[in-house]
């Protein structure tokens, strides 16, 4: 009878999953004047996704401290943000910057005179000459 036994044990096995997700992320973009650390307010983004879809509503305007704050991003989302309007007396830093939603610190920050830019955290950070210096 051990084989029956072993058998009605076996039907009374517990099994056992796990789920888990990563919490969504949020993206900060950061305006400043080259060369400074002065922020610029009133700066126009256009955010997408890869496939050129807007990501929220795709216009995103810089607050008084320079930034742009978008939330419930998924992590190992592309975005790409493209200044699409400056303030007066400052050049459009035409230069679209790509980065990918990490669940950790991956970024890219760049400006009119960094070139491709270098990973800080979930952070785009933009600069724009002034017409005059």
């Amino acid at each position: 009878y051990f084989p029956t036994l072993f058998h009605y044990i076996s039907l009374f096995q517990m099994l056992f999953l796990w789920f888990r997700d990563n919490p969504l992320q949020s993206l900060t973009i950061t305006k400043y004047e080259d060369g400074t650390t002065k922020p610029l307010a009133g700066v126009t983004f256009m955010i997408t996704d890869a496939n050129g879809n807007r990501v929220g509503n795709g216009e995103y305007t810089t607050d008084r401290n320079g930034q742009i704050t978008i939330t419930g991003l998924t992590p190992g989302t592309t975005v790409i943000a493209r200044e699409v309007r400056t303030v007066k007396g400052y050049v459009l830093n035409g230069n679209p910057q790509t980065i990918t939603i990490g669940s950790g610190a991956n970024a890219l920050t760049s400006g009119a005179s960094a070139g491709n830019g270098t990973a800080t955290g979930n952070a785009l950070t933009f600069y724009d000459e002034p017409l005059c210096k």
